[in-house]
């Protein structure tokens, strides 16, 4: 393989794939290794097809992939031995086993990395046994499996594409935390796909928004989180400012006669510019990720 680049996990040049009415990219993105990066986007946005393409399951039209400083397809065997994935969908009934003992077997010999007692815990904390039959598993057994294949080679990239779907709560906080302890040597990457709010704002250093195949920007959660804001004010002290930030006026709610909401990307300077004027806020919030994510895409807002 190539010398690592130490730096860089994930990188990507003008990648792009024709998908009937949709073209996903051109796509440009860089993930440094050590951070956890979640992909957000609607149903449809091409987040699956991404992650096929990084896992050389498609073929782009143009453009490059490469992973861990080697690229495909000469050095694939190897790059993936490097990389974990869970798929949107298993595709299990493909392969001549009957049940988890059997899988195990098979896909265990091809990591050398295997780490049986790494595995053996997980199946143990996920309730899971090997003579458990795989066509009768349900679709939560099957994402708690396809993650412990995934992590149990100790690889140095996650590609998780949705993979807390169909999860139980306890299921689910044992995911979260063995990724956690997957992060903690500080040089191994997480690219997951997810539409789980709270995943994002508990596990992710970086946020990258999709929509119909392009990307929105890639973006610090915390710094992200901090610039979007919603202010409260009076509808008669506002009146028909014209202040810096604002994006969106809404018109107040049945419940507060009155009072109307300002959407901020700057908030910094709406509120100063609020002090200025005397105009008394009588609350601020940060935005919800979803919410933010609906006015990029209104705006069509890229930034790396």
């Amino acid at each position: 393989m190539k010398t690592l680049d130490p730096l860089m996990s994930i990188r990507l040049r003008g990648l792009s794939k024709p998908l009937g009415k949709l073209t996903l990219g051109p796509l440009d993105l860089e993930l440094e290794a050590g951070y956890f990066t979640a992909i957000l986007g609607k149903n449809g946005s091409g987040k699956s097809t991404l992650f096929r393409l990084l896992m050389n399951m498609l073929k782009p039209e143009q453009g490059e992939i490469e992973l861990l400083g080697a690229g495909y397809p000469l050095e694939e065997v190897a790059l993936k031995r490097r990389i974990g994935y869970v798929p949107e969908t298993m595709n299990w009934q493909e392969i001549e086993c009957r049940t988890i003992k059997e899988l195990t077997r098979l896909v265990s010999r091809w990591y050398p990395s295997w780490d049986k007692q790494r595995y053996d815990r997980l199946m143990t904390e996920f309730e899971l046994q090997d003579n458990f039959k795989l066509e009768v598993l349900s679709k939560g057994m099957q994402r708690k499996l396809a993650f412990i294949y995934a992590i149990s080679h100790n690889p140095d990239v996650l590609l998780l594409d949705e993979p807390s779907s169909g999860l139980d709560p306890f299921a689910w906080r044992i995911m979260m935390k063995e990724i956690g302890r997957f992060m903690e040597s500080g040089n191994k990457t997480v690219l997951m796909a997810t539409h789980i709010l709270e995943e994002i704002k508990l596990m992710a250093d970086y946020i990258v928004f999709m929509h119909d195949g392009q990307l929105l920007g890639k973006y610090e959660k915390d710094t992200l989180m901090d610039g979007w804001k919603a202010f409260w004010v009076g509808m008669s002290a506002y009146s028909k400012l014209q202040l810096p930030g604002v994006v969106q006026i809404e018109d107040s709610s049945p419940g507060s006669p009155g009072v109307v909401r300002l959407i901020s990307d700057s908030p910094l300077e709406t509120e100063a510019a609020l002090n200025e004027h005397k105009i008394n806020v009588i609350s601020t919030k940060a935005l919800e990720l979803d919410e933010i994510l609906s006015f990029l895409i209104r705006n069509g807002n890229k930034q790396q």
